[in-house]
């Protein structure tokens, strides 16, 4: 009987621990993140080869989006946890901004994938750096 409850204790402990969601981590968000290229769409440069400097920083639910250490936009954000296949990669979150405007993107410690679209119509993939 001993053995019969040990087990089922086993069972139930690992049914908890498997079953457990991870929420959206926006703290790995948090930070300056640099772009360093473009896929897709009808670009007539790619940020490494016309020397624009493009940054993203997020910090305190507000983002900021820097060309040349010019201010260009900046609002508030949220990040929800979505798993979407877009092109040949997956995003694992939306991030809306302010004005309802939804992009899925591929968060990873180090690098941001933001996805426009589709690259088949012309959508573009902005792969971004972690710098701090």
């Amino acid at each position: 009987m001993k053995k019969l409850l040990e087990l089922t204790f086993s069972c139930l402990l690992l049914i908890t621990v498997v079953s457990c969601k991870k929420e959206a981590s926006v703290a790995s968000l948090n930070g300056t993140w640099e772009l360093k290229s473009v896929v897709g769409g009808q670009l007539a440069a790619s940020p490494s080869t016309d020397k624009h400097v493009i940054q993203l920083r997020f910090a305190d639910q507000r983002y900021e989006k820097y060309d040349n250490d010019q201010l260009t936009e900046s609002g508030t954000y949220t990040v929800t946890a979505e798993k979407k296949a877009i092109n040949d990669n997956q995003a694992n979150y939306y991030l809306t901004t302010q004005g309802d405007n939804k992009q899925y993107i591929k968060l990873s410690t180090n690098e941001l994938v933001v996805f426009v679209g589709q690259i088949a119509a012309d959508g573009v993939e902005m792969h971004y750096t972690k710098l701090k």
